[in-house]
């Protein structure tokens, strides 16, 4: 377990980084690492082949870990921490890994370690950096980061940096405005049905009236977080405002609607939309 209060900078890295090179450099600056190792036939007899059968320690059914202290010609005789996460194909046919010709039934993943905890902790501290492709992806595709370049380094550099303050207020959004049912759903999906065309503006008897397109199972909980949301603005404490259900605002005048609305009172420096 790791020490309550304990808090580590961890670099974890795919095999691409299995580099003499990479391990030498984290460590000369005390860096925790744990990086996928490349099974080449030298590894494998260096590292899967020296664990006994016994010192496999099941985890859940079909996973089992083991770890070794181990070194390569390219290491110069040092020792390094091998983390191996062996599945059973019987019992999880589906397991992620690596199938060798020569252990029939199995899949392994190695990692070479720094971290000092037990080896069934070091594979889930790993099994976190998954997620990050995914945040990734979002950066790139859903806002682009990857398809601008300015002359200098250090302006690229802040504008990279502006995106992701922008990821993560619509992140922030998302959670916080959104239902639930949104949280699976990718930022280019928030983009385009919130901020776009998310919402209109229409004068009703002298008063303005914003509608969102939400979807009638989503209305409930879209505007319990508006509400929410709206407590913490200082701005929206200096208005005369209200948030509605168009359907229980229009019951009583025998009308049927199938948004849910706010309304504001007019305000002189806001101009009223044309009928």
């Amino acid at each position: 377990m790791v020490p309550a209060g304990h808090r580590i900078g961890l670099v974890r890295a795919d095999a691409g980084f299995c580099v003499t090179a990479f391990f030498t450099a984290l460590e000369a600056r005390e860096l925790p690492y744990i990086i996928v190792a490349r099974l080449t036939p030298l590894v494998r007899k260096l590292v899967i082949h020296r664990i006994p059968e016994i010192e496999w320690q099941p985890v859940t059914r079909g996973i089992a870990v083991a770890d070794v202290m181990a070194t390569l010609p390219a290491w110069r005789g040092q020792a390094r921490r091998f983390v191996c996460l062996r599945q059973t194909l019987t019992e999880r046919p589906a397991a992620s890994g690596r199938r060798l010709l020569e252990c029939p039934g199995y899949t392994y993943r190695v990692f070479i370690t720094t971290v000092p905890f037990a080896a069934e902790l070091v594979t889930r501290m790993y099994a976190g950096r998954a997620d990050c492709e995914n945040r990734i992806k979002e950066l790139k595709e859903d806002l682009s980061l990857d398809t601008f370049c300015l002359q200098s380094f250090d302006a690229t550099d802040a504008a990279f940096r502006t995106g992701c303050v922008l990821y993560n207020l619509l992140m922030g959004f998302r959670e916080t405005v959104l239902p639930s049912c949104w949280f699976e759903r990718r930022l280019r999906a928030v983009w385009d049905r919130v901020f776009l065309v998310g919402a209109d503006l229409i004068p009703n008897a002298r008063r303005l009236r914003v509608r969102f397109a939400v979807p009638p199972e989503e209305r409930p909980e879209f505007l319990q977080r508006l509400r929410t949301l709206s407590e913490g603005i200082p701005i929206a404490a200096q208005l005369e405002w209200k948030l509605t259900d168009a359907n229980e605002t229009n019951q009583a005048a025998g009308q049927t609607a199938n948004v849910p609305v706010s309304t504001v009172p007019p305000s002189p420096y806001t101009p009223r939309a044309s009928p």
